[in-house]
């Protein structure tokens, strides 16, 4: 799995039934799609482009986690995964697909936040913390690109490939 253009998932169909229509963020290791499934709901489609154990342990950890979290508004809810296809190479993950944008950027356009809505970024994003912490996890990468803001003005969490196990409640690979 060598990194190549990410628009060449444009247009295809995965796990027989996500439509793939638009690149939403191009990552490090992974690449995040929009993407539609058969009933018209968008959802979030990521698919690592880096052929590095390393992230594969990683991309695998986070599809864990995902799945093992009890439903939160505050976190990015996990919907499916999947193989790409059998001509691929590769796995994916379809999370939820927050309407708006990252706290990064929002800072970028923006970057003095009024105290009222830094405030209540602060509670949501603790309130998504405290559901990790209850459950023997810590998130470990905590920063403005995975803190994503609905237009409704809502806050969303994503990004788990760092996370740690505290407990070993959820059976996760090694830890790192």
């Amino acid at each position: 799995m060598k990194k190549e253009d990410p628009r060449r998932y444009l247009g295809k169909v995965v796990g027989d039934h996500y439509h793939i229509d638009g690149l939403i963020h191009e990552g490090a290791h992974c690449w995040v799609y929009r993407a539609v499934d058969e009933t018209g709901h968008g959802v979030a489609l990521k698919t690592p482009h880096s052929a590095s154990s390393t992230v594969a342990a990683r991309f695998t950890k986070e599809v864990e986690v995902l799945r093992a979290l009890p439903s939160d508004p505050h976190i990015a809810g996990y919907i499916d995964f999947g193989s790409l296809d059998p001509s691929e190479e590769g796995e994916f993950l379809v999370y939820e697909l927050v309407d708006g944008f990252s706290l990064a950027e929002g800072l970028s356009r923006h970057p003095k936040l009024h105290p009222n809505h830094a405030a209540q970024f602060m509670v949501e994003l603790c309130e998504a913390i405290k559901v990790l912490h209850q459950i023997g996890v810590v998130h470990r990468d905590i920063a403005p690109d995975n803190i994503l803001i609905a237009y409704s003005g809502a806050i969303k969490l994503i990004g788990f490939g760092f996370i740690h196990d505290l407990r070993g409640s959820l059976n996760l690979l090694r830890e790192e």
